[in-house]
């Protein structure tokens, strides 16, 4: 099981977490809720400050496992695709066929620049939108690279 730490998460407006209610009378906040809230925030920024923020959470959805806020991060997803933005992302969670590690792929996205172990071409292109052909001339098996 992969585990992502609360700093890990993409949450602007630091809403998100993990509670255990004990009390049958305190419904936690729905995640719809929480990302029109960050929506919101979002849409009052400037195209450039928007863009770094969609480079955050596009870091988000590829490194850790949002499963747990999966409505959450499919929520911001729509709104970053209906502003131009990570549009090569269909989905927030990239199911893994296969078990072993292969590939490494290390991404600069507006800045933010961070790695991942994919286990098959398969997931890169769900995550960068390219095509097969595009993306094998450039990756080398992690035992490979520098």
């Amino acid at each position: 099981m992969t585990t992502c730490h609360l700093k890990d998460l993409y949450d602007p407006l630091q809403q998100l977490s993990f509670t255990v209610y004990f009390e049958n009378d305190v419904v936690p906040e729905p995640q719809q809720t929480k990302a029109e809230k960050v929506v919101e925030y979002l849409t009052s920024l400037s195209s450039e400050k928007l863009k770094e923020e969609s480079s955050k959470f596009f870091k988000w959805v590829v490194m850790y496992p949002v499963d747990t806020h999966q409505v959450y991060a499919e929520h911001l997803l729509t709104f970053f695709h209906a502003k131009g933005l990570l549009l090569n992302k269909k989905a927030v969670i990239t199911k893994s066929k296969q078990h072993k590690q292969r590939y490494l792929v290390i991404y600069d996205v507006n800045g933010q620049v961070f790695s991942k172990i994919y286990n098959s071409i398969r997931e890169i292109r769900e995550d960068t939108g390219k095509k097969p052909t595009k993306i094998c001339k450039y990756l080398l098996p992690p035992e490979h690279s520098v």
